[in-house]
């Protein structure tokens, strides 16, 4: 008995009706588990705590083996081609103060392609990891993103870790996939 055309069109349009969720993060060594910093980059020094540049850490990472850390107030960044606002599922991270019983400072930055860096604030919980999702802070107003940051204060260790920017692929890319399950042969049932 062949696959009843009813039955390959209601499987068709459930595919397509299920939100698809499978942002691709387009950051490179998210985690550091290279065992290197790069293609992250040290950029702008604040000034204060000790004069110490970001270095690969091994000790307690939020995951994996590796994790960015630092004691002073420098800058973490990376920068990639321009990404739509509107495509953007998620932007991400863990980040802690270790020394910090109190709640501490994290400043993020935004680099978009039309005017200057957006910079927001978010606070640490204690000294444990604390998981960021700062996507609503984005400035849909000043068109793509084409870089993110982080900077910790003069006062804790700041440790970052497992940093993500999702975005949600376009629809077109589907399309491959539909067109295989509609041309794929139909087979017999065994029973038939």
């Amino acid at each position: 008995m062949i696959m009843p055309t009813r039955l390959l069109a209601a499987a068709s349009i459930a595919i397509l009706c299920v939100p698809v969720h499978a942002g691709i993060n387009i950051l490179q060594n998210p985690g550091f588990e290279s065992g290197e910093l790069g293609p992250w980059f040290q950029d702008r020094d604040f000034g204060g705590g000790l004069d110490e540049d970001y270095f690969v850490d091994t000790f307690e990472p939020h995951s994996g083996s590796f994790s960015a850390g630092i004691f002073s107030n420098k800058e973490l960044r990376q920068d990639f081609a321009p990404v739509a606002i509107d495509s953007i599922e998620e932007i991400s991270f863990w980040g802690r103060h270790r020394e910090s019983t109190a709640s501490a400072d994290v400043f993020l930055s935004f680099f978009y392609e039309t005017g200057p860096e957006r910079t927001r604030l978010v606070r640490t919980a204690g000294s444990g990891w604390t998981f960021f999702d700062v996507t609503s802070l984005l400035d849909a107003e000043r068109g793509g993103l084409v870089g993110i940051s982080v900077f910790g204060n003069t006062g804790f260790r700041f440790n970052f870790d497992d940093a993500a920017v999702s975005v949600v692929p376009a629809p077109a890319t589907l399309t491959p996939v539909l067109a295989l399950l509609v041309a794929a042969p139909r087979r017999r049932c065994p029973n038939a």
